[in-house]
């Protein structure tokens, strides 16, 4: 006998089980809970993406696949200053918009129970390191053309600006206003002259 076609859009799915994970975290999700977003039984998800941990991975994997649209903006010509003001601002946006108010989904699971979990700890580690890999090119290239004093510690300033964007990220689920987060975005980058 032949299996029997899917009859839901995978995509789709994984759409509504980021809300789900994004708005609850990985421990205040159950499976009935994805059930009823998502409209898809129990088991047409487990035959397609394994148990409720295995989504879960599936989706934070995917969501750090496309979390690099905002981190573009620090490898774009020119990069430098102007490239970390864009990041900054993006990611304001970002907040602001698209996340509801929920700050980011891998900051989330970062500093939450899923760190716990090997795979998503090391996805989470991969973004991060690309994240400060981009920061410290732009901040080479603002070296360079005069941009910032030409002793900033370089490390120091990339630890700097990594954690200012998780905290704000932080700060977005709870509460704090666009305007807020700009202003603390545009202290992250006048923070530049002061490190070290």
């Amino acid at each position: 006998m032949a299996a029997r076609p899917r009859k839901f859009d995978e995509d789709a799915v994984l759409d509504g089980a980021t809300e789900v994970f994004w708005r609850r975290g990985y421990e205040g999700t159950t499976v009935d809970a994805l059930e009823e977003h998502l409209g898809v039984g129990r088991q047409s998800l487990y035959n397609t993406f394994g148990d409720k941990r295995a989504l879960f991975r599936r989706v934070v994997a995917r969501y750090a696949a496309s979390s690099h649209g905002v981190r573009s903006f620090l490898e774009a010509d020119p990069s430098g200053l102007p490239g970390i003001r864009r990041y900054f601002e993006g990611l304001v946006d970002f907040l602001a918009g698209k996340s509801g108010g929920l700050g980011c989904l891998l900051v989330r699971s970062m500093t939450s129970a899923e760190s716990g979990d090997e795979q998503v700890a090391r996805t989470c580690g991969v973004s991060d390191e690309a994240l400060r890999s981009a920061f410290r090119s732009a901040l080479s290239v603002a070296v360079e053309r005069g941009e910032v004093r030409p002793d900033l510690p370089l490390e120091a300033a990339v630890l700097m600006l990594t954690a200012q964007a998780y905290g704000l990220s932080t700060l977005t689920s709870h509460g704090a206003s666009r305007e807020e987060l700009a202003a603390a975005a545009a202290m992250a980058v006048a923070g530049l002259d002061l490190v070290g």
